[in-house]
């Protein structure tokens, strides 16, 4: 059975649900990453250089799957596959294995997850920072860019690849609503591989517990105090997605920043939505698409997929 509560998101790059530590003795790691902020806090102290080796592994994996940096194999891929339709362009283990992943989940979740939304995601942004609402003409037009249909894989002799369909046009790759937890999944893979028995990690609220330890997460309203009581956690991932402050107002106009194929230019409603689910990959996901199906036939067979969810 599913428990629904109200919650207030607090602001953009902050979770709506906070982990705290009531142990003063607990190591704590905390840092800028991914365009966010990650921490990891522990109750035994983990090994020597650990922490070196965790910071690498995000550092690749930004590299990897950031939209924002020129430099990053995401936007190489995109721009190799366009230039050269149908041909294999060969990728990292990492890029073909979430891009494969986010396909699947893209036919599980009925269209309202999808990584080709790129164009659409980089308009709304550009749109964001200029105060004005998406153009309609603009959408329409970008909207035909959008399809997951339009990914090709391909295992070769020499390592796998992607391609881009051939009639694809200036396909543009998003990674923003599954990359952050995949990068939290692959950080407590690499803990377990350490040996550690317990840990909370966190990378701007996507957030992932392992172990029999209890530990807190901390609801939060829209003045940053803590709201309701403190959720105890032992195992599992929660993930939100809001739009409080991911928004375009202008002029009684609302405009979020997740979108829908139904709402390309951003959903109407304001709305915050977290999940509970067994990784933080999949709970990354189910957030945005559920966001995106709130209101659709499609929405209560997306929720199925979480172990709990809370609506705002």
């Amino acid at each position: 059975m599913m428990k629904r509560r109200s919650f207030l998101s607090l602001c953009l790059g902050t979770p709506l649900v906070s982990a705290v530590s009531n142990n003063t003795r607990e190591t704590v790691w905390k840092w800028p990453c991914m365009g966010s902020h990650f921490r990891c806090f522990f109750h035994e102290k983990p090994p020597a250089l650990l922490e070196q080796k965790v910071k690498t592994l995000l550092k690749h994996l930004e590299l990897t799957f950031s939209v924002h940096r020129p430099d990053s194999e995401a936007l190489s891929l995109c721009r190799k596959a366009n230039a050269q339709p149908s041909n294999p362009i060969p990728v990292s283990d990492e890029l073909y294995e979430l891009s494969k992943l986010a396909a699947k989940y893209t036919r599980l979740t009925h269209g309202h997850f999808d990584i080709t939304f790129g164009s659409l995601t980089n308009y709304w942004r550009y749109c964001h920072a200029a105060g004005q609402v998406p153009a309609p003409q603009r959408v329409k037009l970008l909207k035909k860019r959008v399809g997951s249909d339009q990914l090709q894989f391909h295992h070769l002799a020499a390592g796998k690849a992607i391609s881009f369909h051939p009639h694809a046009d200036s396909l543009l790759l998003d990674y923003g609503g599954i990359a952050k937890g995949y990068a939290v999944d692959q950080v407590a893979t690499l803990l377990k591989q350490h040996q550690l028995s317990e840990a909370l990690i966190d990378l701007g609220g996507e957030i992932f517990a392992f172990g029999n330890r209890d530990r807190s997460l901390v609801l939060l309203d829209q003045n940053g105090k803590p709201y309701g009581e403190p959720i105890a956690v032992t195992h599992g991932a929660f993930s939100t997605s809001g739009d409080l402050y991911q928004s375009i107002q202008k002029e009684g106009i609302h405009r979020s920043h997740v979108l829908s194929h139904s709402f390309a230019d951003g959903l109407r409603e304001k709305l915050s939505i977290t999940v509970k689910a067994q990784n933080a990959t999949l709970a990354d996901t189910l957030s945005t698409a559920a966001h995106a199906a709130y209101g659709t036939p499609d929405f209560s067979s997306i929720v199925k997929l979480c172990d709990e969810h809370w609506i705002t």
